[in-house]
């Protein structure tokens, strides 16, 4: 992924696109700031991550202004989240997630290897470095299916 800010930025100053110009604005600050932090450039993981953190943040910030009344603030808050969700990459799909799990067991475990649970702590990063947004859960249960063969 690893998100051009900068021209996401540029295309929403040309078109005067305020709310989003606002949020890519508010998204370049988390990731400068994180960089500092890390002292490094971010990974798309990191990027993800991100993103995700933002965007629970304005679904809980628009909740507490929807119980407050305050239903403008809610709704500019779910307007936000929907603009950070755009930027993310398509979640793959349970059988993404199975197919790169086999082909991980495949690659990195010698033939006729008896996949055990304990694998897992071995797997898991591998799969999350190809797909960074794979649900955990999907990936026990792939590696579950290959324990059972």
């Amino acid at each position: 992924m690893k998100i051009d800010i900068n021209s996401l930025i540029k295309t929403s100053m040309k078109s005067k696109d305020e709310d989003r110009l606002n949020i890519l604005r508010l998204l370049k600050s988390a990731f400068v700031s994180a960089e500092k932090v890390d002292g490094k450039e971010l990974d798309e993981a990191a990027e993800v991550k991100i993103i995700q953190k933002m965007i629970s943040d304005c679904k809980n910030d628009a909740e507490i202004y929807r119980k407050a009344g305050r239903i403008e603030q809610s709704e500019d808050e779910l307007k936000q989240a929907a603009i950070l969700a755009e930027l993310l990459p398509k979640l793959p799909t349970t059988e993404d997630v199975i197919n790169t799990v086999n082909d991980i067991i495949n690659e990195h475990f010698e033939v006729g290897h008896k996949v055990t649970m304990a694998d897992m702590k071995d797997i898991k990063p591998l799969v999350l470095a190809k797909l960074p947004l794979a649900n955990g859960k999907d990936i026990a249960t792939a590696v579950k299916m290959r324990v059972g063969s």
